[in-house]
């Protein structure tokens, strides 16, 4: 995608250095037209399912389908500037979409290498804490981690409760949880570790050993 975006610019720079324009087909503004409405179409969808599955490839799916719906809009407009009695504006509104096309490439290469490294979002760790706060029994939150991979969350948590709390209590707390951040993501793993607030049990466990 990105080298058919760098030759998309070369390509129209050598038409306007070398002043070699041809005159379009109408029926390629109509495929054009065509063409940008259903990208369109498609965009707006996966897009909407993206943000509702949490899916960084539909993102980047979505984006690459933007891309081509603007290289179909740009293509008419060139068509119809041609028409109009300018024909270089064909050229630079190539130009445009091809920066364009590169700037998406390296917009997706950069959603795919977070994806591929099981990254997740600051904004799904904050989420996370938002919801496990307002959890009756969880007095803090100690630490939260996250990984992805695919639609699948994988959640680490660690919370601090009431150290007078029998096991059936704290068993509760973990189960809510897990069901909390279960109803709120598409698919969640979540490991819960509980500690007794206001005991460092980190510096208890170094004095043992």
């Amino acid at each position: 995608m990105l080298y058919a975006g760098i030759e998309v610019i070369i390509y129209a720079v050598e038409k306007i250095t070398t002043n070699s324009y041809e005159q379009p087909n109408i029926l390629s503004a109509i495929v054009a037209f065509i063409a940008c409405v259903i990208m369109l179409g498609v965009y707006f969808y996966n897009i909407r399912l993206s943000k509702k599955l949490g899916s960084k490839s539909l993102q980047a799916a979505a984006l690459d389908n933007l891309s081509d719906a603007f290289v179909s809009l740009g293509t008419l407009i060139g068509i119809v500037a041609t028409y109009l009695g300018f024909p270089i504006a064909d050229s630079i509104v190539a130009i445009i979409v091809g920066a364009l096309i590169v700037w998406t490439a390296i917009n997706i290469f950069k959603e795919s290498t977070y994806v591929l490294t099981d990254g997740v979002d600051t904004e799904v760790i904050e989420k996370v804490n938002d919801l496990v706060k307002d959890i009756d029994g969880v007095i803090s939150i100690v630490d939260t981690k996250g990984r992805t991979h695919g639609l699948l969350y994988f959640i680490d948590i660690t919370v601090t409760v009431s150290p007078t709390l029998n096991v059936k209590k704290s068993h509760e707390i973990t189960v809510n949880i897990e069901k909390k951040l279960a109803s709120e993501f598409y698919y969640c793993e979540t490991l819960v570790h509980l500690e007794p607030h206001g005991i460092d049990c980190h510096s208890t466990l170094q004095d043992q050993s």
